[in-house]
């Protein structure tokens, strides 16, 4: 059993999670508010959702925006290449074929 949670804390110290902070977790818990209002109410889920999702993205795990001249190995981090595509405009047309199909 000492095994197990000597295990366990070494992950959460080599997680993400060992970083956040208090904000984070208010923010996380508007998300699941979010979450529980579109899903369980039906209050607009189609907008509700997306948000609650990327709150939920960005809090959890904060280096998902990181740019590639801040990070170790030069590779940036998931919402910074999707800011990138809306950068140069190539998000917008995507979206756009993607609802027309």
């Amino acid at each position: 059993m000492n095994n197990v949670m000597e295990i366990l804390g070494r992950l959460l110290q080599q997680s993400a999670f060992a970083n956040l902070t208090y904000l984070n977790f208010i923010m996380i818990a508007v998300a699941c508010v979010f979450l529980y209002l579109a899903i369980r109410k039906g209050f607009e889920p189609l907008l509700l959702v997306p948000i609650a999702f990327g709150m939920l993205l960005v809090n959890i795990y904060p280096d998902i925006m990181i740019s590639p001249e801040e990070s170790d190995n030069g590779v940036g981090g998931l919402l910074y290449y999707f800011y990138t595509l809306d950068e140069w405009s190539i998000l917008p047309s995507l979206i756009f074929l993607g609802v027309g199909a």
